[in-house]
């Protein structure tokens, strides 16, 4: 008798993530019947998300952190009954290749398939500076967000793919191709389940005059007002934050490492720019703060 096989959805952050663990998690009945398992996801550090940061806190902790978690995740596998075991962190997207190195031992005893979405960096960029002023304590502006030495790092798929390709076969995604199909169904056709498709939406992005809007009030210590704020601009349909001129620049510096994941693994980036000015954002538009400031008086 073969390995039970493993499927590890490693993410990346902004491609749908959250709307994928959704389904896994609301389905995972659905999913056993088919002999999938989908582990619990209801230990810290994030119980009420439907993804593994259990694993991937343990897996940075390493030692007897990682090895209480695995053991945890195997006896739960086992109980199951069933044949693939399925996780889903996208933490494991981030360039900590030396702390994930220490799952070598867990991933051993599994026919690991790695699945993972990519997205055109230029987007990525903009969807993460959106995310991290609405969720975390951003105050920069999109210019310097999408050249911070870091933001970069953790853009580039290359390293990212080659790292976990070596633990077994790595399937890969572009993420606007995902969008047309839906999660559940890209999902289910990848790895020969039924899942049922959801229509709704998770974790959107605010746009990007609110984006500039929520830097500053991170830069001003204002966290609280955040959520009206997001209310306020949520029909502004300002969408891109970069501009022509950096999006080129950004699509440039990673021109290198994208042509060769199109050529190890098979994924090209459509060449087609947005419509836009060719500066980055660096000021609210005039007609979105009025239709915010209307919407404000309106909230309570």
């Amino acid at each position: 008798m073969g390995k039970p096989r493993l499927i590890l959805h490693i993410g990346v952050h902004k491609t749908g993530t959250t709307a994928l663990q959704d389904i896994l998690e609301q389905n995972r009945e659905t999913l056993s019947r088919q002999a999938m398992w989908y582990a619990r996801t209801d230990r810290p550090p994030f119980p009420e998300h439907a993804k593994h940061g259990s694993l991937f806190r343990a897996a940075l902790r390493g030692g007897e952190d990682l090895l209480s978690e695995t053991r945890i995740l195997s006896e739960e596998f086992r109980q199951s009954g069933c044949t693939t075991l399925v996780l889903s962190e996208e933490g494991f997207s981030e360039p900590r290749f030396s702390k994930f190195a220490a799952l070598a031992d867990f991933l051993a005893a599994f026919e690991v398939k790695i699945y993972c979405n990519i997205r055109r960096q230029d987007y990525l960029i903009e969807s993460l500076w959106n995310q991290h002023c609405k969720f975390r304590d951003e105050s920069r502006g999109i210019e310097d967000f999408a050249f911070d030495p870091e933001i970069l790092n953790r853009s580039r798929f290359k390293p990212l793919l080659d790292f976990w390709s070596s633990f077994g076969e790595i399937v890969v995604r572009d993420y606007d191709q995902v969008k047309l199909s839906g999660a559940a169904r890209t999902f289910g056709e990848t790895f020969a389940v039924v899942l049922p498709e959801t229509m709704q939406k998770k974790n959107l992005s605010p746009s990007a005059n609110c984006a500039l809007v929520l830097a500053e009030l991170n830069r001003l210590g204002l966290q609280e007002l955040k959520p009206k704020v997001i209310r306020a601009f949520r029909n502004d349909t300002r969408k891109h934050a970069l501009g022509g001129l950096l999006r080129q620049r950004l699509l440039n510096y990673f021109q290198v490492d994208n042509a060769a994941v199109a050529k190890t693994y098979g994924v090209t980036f459509e060449t087609t720019l947005p419509s836009e000015g060719p500066e980055p954002i660096r000021h609210l538009e005039t007609t979105a703060v009025v239709q915010a400031m209307a919407r404000m008086s309106e909230l309570k």
